[in-house]
């Protein structure tokens, strides 16, 4: 590919949108190394003006295959650098305004995953970013469809062709590509009963993505976007096939066992979480969850693990209104190699007529010594794009 630099021009010492947006009409390529002086010398209303345009433009030349791609790295440089969702929010809302946009949205696929960019020496991350945008793209036009039926053209088809190339990254060993992507196949095929697409990019790295996950939600610097992550995400899980609830198992069952206070902590929220959302009502996402804390439950009864018990059934107890409850309850007290200690906590689980259990018992069972009430840090309104750059990006040997 190459790039037009027109009367000498280049980004170098951009001070406002106008100019930008003349260098994007004559296909001049964004650089890496003049990002940092763009976003100090523009302002947020700028940098959304020049945003806009990339959009506008990107519609007005999708049958311009070389320009579609000078114009697609520079807005994959722009957004890898910025990571600001609200930019590319204004990007979306101003593509799907303009004659055109059901076409420049397929481009915009194509090109993002599969051309190659000049800038060699950022061509991993403009990747990453290439595909955590063609997702939020995705989810975008299906949402648009979804509250403005019949405003996207052609919407239907344009989700499906973005999807297929989806899929074809999902070999990818990059963890901001995996992130985005569990994030994407989960969101589509929620409420689905073809999940067929997000169960086959389970079995090829949910395990490697779980880990990651896990291991950055017990580490101070990144607890709070891992928290935030694995509570958007994980109800998609437990909406997912038997081999994906497996995969889930084991990984809390590891946890679980080498950070138990931590991992304790992530249960409580986790279920807190899920118990209190009107939305999973009558869901099989309680169902499911709660069959794993009992899962867990037989684990920690194996090990001989009291404290570990008792915050597993203070984590069950959240969901003592649903009916689930009581049956789950009596098949584990039926559960062969369950010590008689342990029956005799399921016991007062299971006792009267709201499925609660004796605040003293559960007193007796955590350990006094654990001092005040822990926490995770919090991390609320961070967007998907924000999450999987950060976490994808989070070196936990650098961190540690």
């Amino acid at each position: 590919m190459e790039t037009e630099s027109g009367s000498g021009q280049s980004w170098k010492g951009i001070r406002d949108a106008g100019s930008a947006c003349e260098l994007i009409d004559r296909s001049v390529l964004l650089q890496w190394k003049d990002m940092r002086s763009l976003k100090r010398e523009l302002s947020e209303f700028d940098q959304v003006r020049i945003m806009q345009h990339f959009a506008r433009m990107l519609c007005a030349n999708s049958q311009n295959r070389l320009y579609a791609e000078i114009v697609m790295e520079s807005i994959l440089i722009w957004i890898s650098y910025s990571v600001k969702e609200s930019q590319v929010l204004a990007f979306f809302d101003q593509l799907f305004a303009e004659e055109g946009h059901d076409q420049a949205s397929r481009i915009f696929a194509e090109v993002a995953l599969t051309s190659e960019v000049t800038d060699h020496d950022h061509d991993e991350i403009l990747y990453s970013t290439g595909v955590a945008i063609t997702c939020e793209l995705g989810l975008a036009i299906r949402r648009r469809e979804a509250t403005e039926p019949g405003t996207f053209r052609n919407a239907r088809e344009v989700a499906d062709h973005i999807t297929t190339y989806l899929l074809s990254v999902s070999n990818s060993s990059n963890n901001c590509i995996r992130l985005s992507l569990l994030h994407y196949f989960g969101r589509i095929c929620s409420g689905m009963q073809d999940k067929s697409s997000f169960n086959r990019i389970m079995n090829r790295f949910g395990h490697t993505v779980l880990d990651h996950l896990f291991s950055s939600l017990f580490h101070k610097k990144s607890e709070a976007i891992s928290l935030q992550y694995l509570l958007e995400n994980l109800p998609y899980i437990f909406e997912s096939e038997a081999h994906c609830q497996k995969i889930l198992h084991e990984t809390f069952k590891y946890y679980m066992l080498k950070k138990p206070d931590r991992f304790s902590l992530f249960i409580q929220t986790l279920s807190e979480k899920i118990s209190e959302d009107p939305k999973y009502d009558g869901h099989e996402v309680r169902k499911v969850l709660l069959q794993h804390l009992a899962a867990l439950f037989k684990v920690v009864a194996e090990v001989n693990h009291k404290l570990l018990a008792g915050d597993i059934l203070v984590a069950m107890k959240h969901f003592n209104k649903e009916p689930y409850l009581q049956q789950l309850t009596e098949q584990l007290m039926i559960t062969p190699g369950i010590r008689p200690a342990f029956r005799e906590f399921l016991k007062h689980l299971g006792q009267n007529n709201s499925g609660r259990f004796s605040e003293h018992i559960i007193a007796h069972l955590r350990s006094p010594k654990r001092g005040r009430k822990p926490s995770f840090s919090r991390a609320e309104n961070i967007g998907t794009l924000e999450q999987v750059s950060f976490l994808g990006s989070f070196d936990l040997a650098k961190a540690s």
